[in-house]
């Protein structure tokens, strides 16, 4: 027999346990019953997002597969890049006397480089939009005096098509540069605009069957014995037998997921967009150290950028685009006069090592595809390709396996 003064605290176990059985039971009869089931779906509207739910689709056509974004798809770090497809994270130095992972991720980023032409075919080919590929190369500019010696032998041992452009032969090719530049032309570093190519690949997820769900926020997932069990939208929960998390810069931000992947770090940066007095006054996207400028088919000339840790605040500074525009019109001295169009920031994805998070995670049906940091636009292709390798075959291709959340362990 119990004795009375104890039937309060038996009482208050019994509810407990009664209570703890019920929100069991609740959840796992809302998921059979209630909750949309999809085969797949990924978090994150963005390139990345979006080339992932294209690639598992158009690989397996049955797949019922949707793709969740807090606002439109497109319109975060993918809108505010440029789009220059080379390496931008890398310099002489990371190479030479740093660690294995940097030539690493070199390769990662050269492969990508390597399908991109093919893939933007495809893209282009479903969607029926350009996402204009310029091919004219990319300009390394130098001041007068420098010698390009040990750049030149160091892009030959990557295997960079590159040439030496003198300051007459900079002229040619740019000739509103003031004089006293010289540049590496590196011929097959191109670009692509990097908005038509979120807008093509959202068209070609949605001519492919994906199902698309804008300004649908994913507030939280229900993770129970090592699974997540169902997405909280905004105002419904949904279910999925696989997850593919590529929220960008918001990845780290949902509480469940603290303590099974690294911290994601917003990176800001900041661009102006000037109107150049005619559509090819620029010829070739250039760029010294990490300042450059790019033009575009519309006459536009993009100019930045920066790498802050200025949180999720995505405002410009007056005193930055200023500089911005000093710094252009000491390479076009007759860049003072444009007009400034627009001007942008956004937050890259970045990392605890300023690598990719790739491949899965701890939680046994997610995916993890971000911290891009400057090379998301680059990677796309290939992170679609290894990333759906990952999750149809179950492989981990070479290529990922530097990049897994588990090198943090």
């Amino acid at each position: 027999m119990v004795c009375p003064h104890l039937w309060p605290v038996w009482r208050g176990v019994y509810n407990l346990l009664l209570g703890v059985g019920i929100d069991i039971l609740r959840g796992l009869f809302l998921t059979e019953f209630f909750l949309k089931r999809y085969d797949i779906a990924v978090i994150g509207g963005g390139v990345i997002g979006l080339a992932i739910a294209f690639e598992l689709k158009s690989r397996d056509p049955h797949l019922d597969i949707t793709l969740f974004d807090k606002n439109e798809t497109g319109k975060e770090a993918s809108w505010a890049s440029v789009g220059m497809l080379e390496p931008q994270l890398l310099s002489q130095k990371d190479l030479s006397l740093a660690t294995p992972i940097h030539r690493l991720f070199f390769e990662l980023c050269r492969h990508s480089q390597q399908l991109f032409e093919s893939y933007l075919y495809r893209i282009e080919n479903v969607s029926g939009l350009s996402c204009e590929f310029r091919k004219e190369g990319i300009l390394k500019i130098f001041p007068s005096g420098v010698s390009p010696e040990n750049v030149l032998e160091w892009l030959n041992e990557l295997r960079i098509p590159a040439r030496w452009l003198s300051e007459s032969d900079l002229q040619q090719e740019e000739p509103h540069f003031r004089n006293g530049l010289t540049a590496i032309h590196l011929t097959e570093n191109y670009q692509v605009e990097n908005r038509k190519l979120a807008a093509a690949l959202h068209r070609a997820c949605v001519q492919s069957g994906v199902e698309i769900r804008e300004n649908n926020a994913i507030r939280d997932f229900n993770i129970t014995q090592g699974r997540i069990q169902f997405a909280e939208v905004q105002k419904e929960h949904v279910s999925a037998g696989h997850y593919v998390l590529a929220a960008g810069a918001w990845s780290s931000q949902f509480p469940s997921l603290k303590g099974f992947i690294p911290e994601v770090l917003p990176k800001r940066g900041q661009i102006v967009a000037l109107q150049m007095p005619g559509l090819k006054y620029i010829h070739h996207a250039s760029y010294v150290d990490h300042f450059y400028f790019v033009p575009r088919n519309d006459g536009r000339l993009l100019v930045g950028s920066t790498v802050e840790d200025a949180g999720f605040d995505k405002q410009t500074q007056p005193e930055v685009i200023k500089k911005f525009r000093e710094q252009l019109a000491d390479i076009v001295p007759a860049s003072s006069e444009w007009k400034t169009i627009d001007a942008w920031a956004g937050l890259r994805p970045g990392s605890l090592d300023s690598f990719p998070y790739l491949g899965p995670t701890p939680i046994g049906n997610l995916t993890i595809a971000t911290g891009h940091f400057r090379n998301g636009i680059l990677l796309t292709p290939i992170t679609a390709k290894i990333v759906a390798d990952e999750i149809l075959n179950k492989k981990i291709d070479p290529l990922m396996e530097p990049f897994l959340i588990s090198r943090f362990k």
